[in-house]
């Protein structure tokens, strides 16, 4: 559970709507993350989560991944990615996901975005490269920022689709892992709503506050899966960094 929360809280961390107020430069600093996990036998967890990345104009890097905006004319940007995806499954310690086995893997992607300032929309798209499902992710989403004196808030909802090669890898439990009580489980394509708020606060030239809260809705295609007992998926995210 604790691998796949540092993995969430770090994507958390670093969503589109936020990384796009971040200034450039290197940051880093600590904080604490708190998140669910929907696989059977997992917790609550909180755990203290680095903070790491450096921003530039055109490429930024961290933990959450890699990625060079290509294309900007406006409010509009084009940018190439590159991100792990790390499942729950692949660091599961509970006793009822023995026989499980799953990677870390790597996607490429691209993503578009449209940002007025107060509106930002975006639409990003992965492929997994390291050929373990070859699934892909669609995501869009649609937000707007909030200007509630030195910390504007942003709000943004959405939702994930997932081919039914990711999902089955992600959710889904293989004929060679069933076992009595957990049988096989394929499921199709799936689609998952979120929805997430974030800040940032500056609290100096140099040192800054993040604040982050996210909550994605399985559907039935995801609760149905033997190996799945949460409907919601909530992470959230406190930290603070120092820019060099």
């Amino acid at each position: 559970m604790h691998f796949r929360a540092l993995a969430t809280f770090i994507a958390l961390i670093f969503a589109a709507p936020l990384a796009a107020q971040q200034p450039t430069g290197l940051t880093a600093g600590l904080g604490i993350g708190f998140g669910n996990d929907p696989y059977i036998g997992d917790n609550t967890a909180i755990l203290p989560v680095p903070l790491i990345r450096y921003q530039g104009e055109r490429f930024s890097v961290g933990l959450d991944g890699v990625s060079y905006r290509a294309l900007r004319r406006g409010p509009f940007s084009v940018s190439a990615l590159a991100a792990p995806r790390i499942s729950g499954l692949v660091f599961a310690d509970a006793d009822e996901l023995d026989g499980i086995d799953r990677d870390i893997t790597l996607d490429l992607g691209i993503a578009a975005e449209y940002d007025t300032g107060r509106v930002f929309g975006s639409a990003k798209f992965l492929q997994e490269v390291t050929g373990e499902h070859d699934g892909q992710e669609l995501s869009l989403a649609l937000g707007t920022r909030l200007p509630l004196g030195p910390v504007p808030l942003s709000l943004s909802a959405g939702v994930d689709f997932q081919t039914d090669a990711l999902a089955g890898y992600l959710w889904g439990v293989r004929g060679s892992e069933a076992l009595a009580g957990r049988p096989a489980y394929d499921p199709d394509g799936v689609l998952i709503p979120f929805v997430a708020a974030t800040a940032f606060y500056p609290v100096s030239d140099r040192i800054s506050v993040t604040l982050g809260a996210r909550a994605q809705f399985l559907p039935d295609e995801v609760t149905d899966s033997p190996i799945v007992d949460e409907d919601q998926v909530y992470s959230g995210f406190l930290g603070i960094g120092y820019r060099f």
